[in-house]
Parts: C-alpha cells; sequence; structure tokens
C-alpha cells in the first residue's frame, strides 16, 4: 500500500530549498561517495545539486515498501530515484528516508547513492 502524503512531504523537502530540509545521512556516508571512484568525482553536493533539479523537474521519486530486516521496523518506505547524470556510465540510484514528518517542514536523509545495479 502506497502512501501519497508521505511522498509528497519527500517531494517538499528535497525541493524547500533549505539545506537542513535535504541531506546526507552523516559524514561517512558523504566520505563513501567521495572516495567511490565509479561516480568519478561527482560530489555528495553535486548528487544533492542533481536531485533538486531532477524533482523539481517532475522526475520520478519512487515510493518503496520496506521490506530489509534491519530497517522494516524503523521505515514503512524508503525512496528512491534513479538519474542519468552526464559522464556516468550508468544511471545513479540514490535511497533516501523521511526523516521528519513534519508538514510545514519535513526533512529527507540521503542515504545511499551508487551507480544503478541490475
Amino acid at each position: 500500500m502506497q502512501d501519497p502524503e508521505e511522498l509528497a512531504l519527500i517531494i517538499r523537502a528535497i525541493t524547500s530549498g533549505l539545506s537542513n530540509c535535504f541531506f546526507w545521512k552523516n559524514e561517512e556516508t558523504e566520505n563513501r561517495i567521495r572516495g567511490d571512484r565509479e561516480l568519478q568525482g561527482l560530489t555528495p553536493h553535486g548528487i544533492k545539486r542533481e536531485l533538486i533539479q531532477f524533482v523539481k523537474a517532475g522526475g520520478l521519486v519512487e515510493q518503496v515498501p520496506e521490506t530489509r530486516e534491519a530497517y522494516r521496523n524503523e521505515y514503512t518506505f524508503y525512496y528512491k530515484i534513479v538519474i542519468n547524470i552526464q559522464d556516468l556510465p550508468s544511471p545513479l540510484f540514490v535511497e533516501m528516508v523521511l526523516h521528519d514528518a513534519d508538514p510545514d517542514v519535513p526533512m529527507v536523509c540521503i542515504v545511499n547513492a551508487h551507480l544503478q545495479r541490475d
């Protein structure tokens, strides 16, 4: 079962323009992104910028029921964006979760990003 209201909060947080509404999980995650050779120098800041532009242009944010054992008690859904970025050999997969469901100032946390795997 989908939750269109929660999806709307995700989109609102990404497109709000407020940096504290759309952020990386932690410095360790950002450092892993910086060190990922497959991303060919794409930075955490660059990924956020691409995602914001993509979502503002009407790009698809997919709501996925959380079934993974380690996370299903923490989140009902995770959200993914698969985006083509110039110079990358395959699309970029980005995973996010709703961190705060405040209807006025929702917050989204980026938890993972890597090249799309089949």
